[in-house]
């Protein structure tokens, strides 16, 4: 798995920021590596932000990778380019960051504060139904770590990382309703169909009705509507999908460093909700590649 994660957080993202760079007018190599790098940091930054936004601990490679990119980056650019750009870069990337940052905090404090009340009042008493996404919090409660171990006496610690533990286990820790905390998944009912709508009506070219079809088509299928009213995490993980998707569209259209972030981070928040979104982030980045590539071959063409 720390291979799987090395790999996703150095090649997929400095492939992908290669591929915007060239598309976007960089010409001299020293250009592209910079653009590249600074690029990279907000790929990995995003992931890194995300992945810890709801209490998880940050000991990945995701780590070592940023201060790797940052120290090759900072001598690259150092010296081959004027100190002015490099202080802007950086300016700029750490302004687009301080909002994540501080909305990373607030919900890891929120996360463990609710853990803590909910383990306080109800002692772990708590529905059969629910039991399946409480045991696993309630263990990183006891054991005073947020690690992520593969704990065989927990179903839902089995897998890697499931961010969406914590997500669904404080919606309803407050209200004492468990109807509250079922009727979670209608949040990502309606973020993924938005998602979807945007990508079908504007990156498409698909007509109004057209794009109603295929919302249409996600919302009623079979999966979807089941688990509307349930605490699996599946539609979550479509949600951020099609929020990785639509980014990933919107950056072969115009290179912008926080589109790079939301990319990263919905990227990073599919990964942390259940181990298939490692996969499922891979074909994001590709898709980003594949798009420059084809989109640089018409280019030559014409």
């Amino acid at each position: 798995m720390n291979l799987i994660s090395l790999c996703l957080s150095v090649f997929l993202p400095y492939v992908s920021s290669l591929a915007l760079c060239l598309r976007f007018g960089a010409k001299k190599i020293c250009e592209v590596i910079n653009q590249s790098l600074i690029l990279t940091s907000g790929f990995i930054l995003g992931s890194i932000i995300s992945l810890g936004l709801i209490g998880l601990p940050i000991t990945t490679p995701y780590i070592g990778t940023l201060i790797l990119f940052y120290l090759v980056g900072s001598i690259f650019i150092f010296f081959t380019s004027p100190p002015r750009f490099y202080l802007k870069r950086f300016t700029h990337v750490f302004k687009s960051l301080i909002p994540l940052e501080i909305l990373q905090i607030c919900l890891s404090c929120i996360a463990i504060a609710a853990c803590g009340v909910t383990v306080i009042l109800f002692q772990g008493d708590f529905p059969d139904a629910y039991s399946y996404h409480s045991e696993p919090v309630i263990g990183w409660i006891q054991e005073r770590s947020l690690f992520v171990e593969p704990f065989d006496q927990w179903r839902a610690g089995k897998y890697y990382p499931k961010v969406g533990e914590i997500f669904f286990f404080w919606m309803a820790i407050f209200s004492n309703n468990w109807l509250l905390a079922d009727l979670g998944n209608m949040i990502s009912y309606l973020l993924g169909a938005s998602s979807l709508y945007t990508i079908a009506r504007i990156y498409s070219g698909a007509s109004r009705l057209q794009a109603l079809l295929s919302v249409n088509l996600f919302l009623f299928t079979p999966l979807v509507v089941a688990q509307t009213t349930n605490l699996a995490v599946d539609i979550t993980l479509a949600t951020f999908f099609w929020a990785s998707i639509s980014a990933a569209l919107y950056l072969t259209r115009a290179l912008d460093l926080f589109s790079v972030i939301i990319f990263s981070t919905s990227a990073g928040l599919m990964m942390g909700t259940k181990y298939s979104g490692l996969p499922l982030t891979v074909l994001s980045g590709t898709l980003i590649i594949f798009i420059m590539i084809l989109k640089r071959n018409i280019q030559r063409d014409l």
